[in-house]
């Protein structure tokens, strides 16, 4: 299931899918009945990039998601609280967490995502 909606958030061609799927994967991690595991996740190819891009501009590819913003940081939540949430704080890159999380405090129009 992990993989399937990565690939769903991934392929977004509109920004109520790309809402819609942030919305299924924050559900799934939640989930007790069908826990979704934080790794098989953050392994995927784009979607630690595409999460934050949505973190640091509430957008996804040029779309803005309702939303966008506060449903990743609740994605990341439930990432951090996974025994291994030391892998995510370096992923995609060491510091580029941080340095969104920095964006999206601040919230200023020139962000160093970019």
């Amino acid at each position: 299931s992990g993989p399937l909606l990565v690939d769903r958030f991934v392929s977004a061609s509109s920004a109520n899918d790309a809402k819609d799927s942030l919305q299924a994967i924050c559900t799934a991690l939640q989930s007790t009945n069908d826990h979704l595991e934080p790794s098989s996740i953050w392994g995927e190819e784009n979607i630690l990039d595409g999460f934050l891009e949505v973190m640091a501009s509430n957008e996804y590819r040029n779309m803005p998601v309702d939303q966008g913003t506060p449903l990743v940081c609740q994605i990341y939540t439930e990432f951090l609280k996974s025994r291994d949430s030391r892998i995510i704080l370096q992923q995609p890159e060491p510091g580029r967490l941080v340095r969104s999380l920095l964006d999206v405090i601040s919230n200023t129009e020139d962000s160093s995502y970019s």
